[in-house]
Formats: structure tokens, sequence, C-alpha cells
């Protein structure tokens, strides 16, 4: 209940059950009146032009402070526990329904003007969306400009999830049963099957034929030679013993690289550039890659009912079906998150993130910088973890030197530099 002393009150019908954790939060649209109360992610609002007065008496700094557990006179103590506590000025944060965090809020940053979430306080320049796994285990779209942040399949927060530009070269990404996409072998493609966004645009791929090898295709436009394209699919997971899924990425006239897949243990065999995530409770995200020797097309393919994952040759006795959704082919070592696309290829631009020095108290003097952070790839030269920096002729840099897999920091000052090698011969 939210309630002032001579004004009309707020009241959430929700249970609240004792002993239990219980998300809660509360939005005020100062331009249109309206103050939201959201119980576990359910809203219920009020429209008042009385609470702008309201809001701008109640809510002065100069008069009064913002407490937690009690009222400003010390009464009505709670009997319970409050935690990941965020206050976010300026930010109407949730407009609708929402599925409450399954987990802690992702890694805070302690700084002199108390404890702030890493997404309130970091800048993001990005020109487009992206999308990022929720804690929810759904995929989820971020806005241009707005910090991702990433968690496992469990739910917790791994924390910012910083990518380079790339560009998934397949169209209609998001209805594959469009006719960019061929089928052969009798193969059955049936759209409107849930997928891991949280929508029904997954796919079932059902080869029932046992006279033909059922799969699905789709040609890029032309690669690089030497270059390195991966190719990456949705698949769901299965309760019981399946088919096998082949995933397949190779340049015209090239060698195959393909990907096998056992839905019910998560496993996958057939390449050494094969992997395999999981994703959430019921999908997998599969992978696997290819160099190019020549500019040539790039052919993605997915057979439903595998025979032989080393060769080209296929088992034509083998029938099953599988449920897929978000193929993707991109240049580089690893999948990136998912680019969905439409009539053309897409491109998810880079994320710029930055913090200002002001925002955590830097010294020049004497500090220290902790930070945990994962590669999904090592084929750029001198990727940054993090640069503090003033122009690109001083700056305190920590970064992975890929080509003798050592971490490495360097300090420049006026153009001159010093570096030292902190782990060498690390995969990280």
């Amino acid at each position: 209940k939210f309630d002032k002393a001579s004004g009309t009150s707020l009241t959430h019908t929700a249970q609240i059950t004792l002993g239990q954790w219980h998300h809660v939060a509360m939005t005020f649209d100062y331009s249109g009146g309206v103050l939201t109360m959201f119980i576990d992610g359910v809203g219920v609002s009020v429209t008042s032009a009385n609470w702008v007065s309201d809001i701008d008496a109640y809510f002065d700094a100069s008069q009064y402070n913002l407490v937690f557990g009690v009222n400003r006179s010390n009464g009505y103590p709670l009997d319970g526990q409050l935690t990941d506590i965020r206050f976010a000025a300026g930010v109407i944060r949730y407009t609708a329904d929402f599925e409450e965090p399954k987990a802690k809020l992702p890694t805070a940053i302690d700084a002199s003007v108390g404890t702030r979430l890493a997404t309130d306080i970091v800048s993001c320049t990005r020109s487009t969306t992206a999308t990022f796994r929720g804690s929810n285990g759904l995929i989820q779209t971020a806005a241009v400009n707005t910090p991702r942040v990433e968690y496992d399949a469990s739910g917790n927060a791994l924390g910012l999830l910083v990518e380079e530009s790339r560009t998934n070269m397949l169209t209609k990404s998001s209805d594959i049963t469009h006719s960019d996409w061929s089928a052969y072998g009798s193969l059955g493609v049936t759209g409107g099957q849930a997928d891991p966004a949280g929508g029904t645009d997954a796919v079932t791929l059902n080869d029932s034929s046992a006279s033909a090898a059922g799969q699905l295709v789709q040609v890029t436009a032309t690669g690089t030679a030497g270059a390195t394209y991966t190719g990456s699919i949705y698949v769901k997971k299965t309760a019981s013993a399946a088919s096998e899924l082949l995933l397949r990425v190779k340049g015209s006239g090239e060698a195959n690289n393909n990907c096998k897949v056992d839905t019910l243990n998560g496993v996958v065999s057939g390449n050494s550039t094969a992997k395999i995530e999981d994703v959430n409770s019921d999908w997998w995200r599969v992978s696997v890659s290819a160099t190019l020797s020549g500019n040539v097309t790039i052919t993605m393919s997915i057979f439903p009912a595998h025979a032989d994952a080393y060769g080209g040759s296929y088992n034509v006795g083998s029938i099953g079906s599988h449920i897929v959704y978000g193929p993707q082919i991109e240049q580089g070592e690893a999948a990136t998150s998912y680019i969905p696309t439409d009539t053309t290829t897409e491109t998810r631009a880079a994320d710029d993130i930055t913090l200002a020095t002001s925002s955590f108290g830097y010294n020049t003097a004497a500090g220290t910088t902790a930070v945990d952070f994962t590669l999904r790839e090592t084929t750029d030269n001198y990727p940054r973890v993090y640069e503090v920096s003033a122009d690109t002729n001083n700056r305190d840099s920590l970064f992975y030197a890929a080509p003798s897999t050592s971490l490495r920091t360097e300090v420049k000052e006026s153009s001159s530099s010093t570096a030292w090698t902190l782990v060498s011969g690390v995969n990280f």
C-alpha cells in the first residue's frame, strides 16, 4: 500500500506470503500522473493529477529523506529482510507486467555515492538493438544504447555482455518456413512452435521418409578466403532418446563442417569446432565453424535425422523430427548473441561501454581494479578487458594478446608505453 496522509491510497491486492521473498517495485510517471505498484511483476496503477502535487511536496529532498524499513519518524518497523534495493531517477523501468528476477541483481559497483548497479552507472553506445538472455531464460531485446546483462541457464547474472559488431548473413532467420529456405528429401516444415524468445516462431523439421535424407538449406552471399564463419541454431531439448540432429556449415565446393547433436544429453561431436550451450530448461544452442579456402558462398544445412556426422554419406533410413529456431551465420570463431533477420541480412552494432571515473572515485596515484571476464574467441589481436584513458596517448589497459595467449597490462603516457605480461600461454 502506498499512502499519503491526506490523499488517495494505492493498494495492491497480491497476497504477501510470510517467510517467502517477494519482488516489489514502484514507478511514477510525473507527466501523466500515473503511479504503479508491482508485486512479483504484476502491476496495479492509479492515475490522478493530485499525485503530481503530492510528489512535488513529499519527494522534496530538502525536507524529506528516503528511508527503508520504517517511516520517517522511525515508526512502523518492518519485521523482515530487504535486499537488492535500486532507485532509478528519470527512468520508468517497468511499463507493463514483467517476469520478476529469479536471482540477485547484476554486479554492483561500490561507489562513493553509494552502491548502484553497473547497468545504471555505465554509458552504453550501440546504434542498433541487440538480444541477450534474461533472468527468465528467454531471449530478450535491449533498446538502442542500452547495456545488456547476460544470465546463465539457471538465472544467475553473468555480467555485462559486450560484443563486437556482427552480421547474420542468413535471411528470414525468424521465419524458416519462408521460401528463402529450401527443403529437400520430402522434409516436413511446420511453423507456429513455442520459441526461446517467448514467441511462436520455432519450427518443427520432420524427416519421415526412409528413402531420402531430409534437410533444410540456405546459401549465403560470398565469404572471404581465409576467414572463419560460424553457424548456430537453437534446438529444442528432448525428454527421451531421439534422432540426432546434424547442423552443417560449409563453403561451396569445400569440406563439410558438421555438428552432431544429442538433444537428450546435450552432447555434440563431429568437428573440433562443434559447441553446445545450455540456454534454459527447454533449449540448447549449437554451433560449428568453417574456415574458407576461397571466396565462395556459404551453405547452412539442418538435418533433423542424422546418420553420419563425419562424412558426406547419409543413412536414408534414418527418420525423426526436431524443433529449431534462430539460425545464424556470422564471420568469427564463435557464435554471438542472436541477430533476427527478415528479408535482408542484419547487423548488430558493437557495444561501447564506458564509465566516468567520477562514478567510483578513481585515484591516479594508487588503486586496484578487479574484473571477472570470459572470452568467446581470441582471433582479434589485443582485445581490451578494460582501459582507463584520457586519449589514445594516455591510457592504462588490461588486454589479451591473442597471438601469444598472454594477459598483459600497459601504461602509456605521452606516446611512451610500458607493458607487463601477467599470465602467458593461457587460453581464457
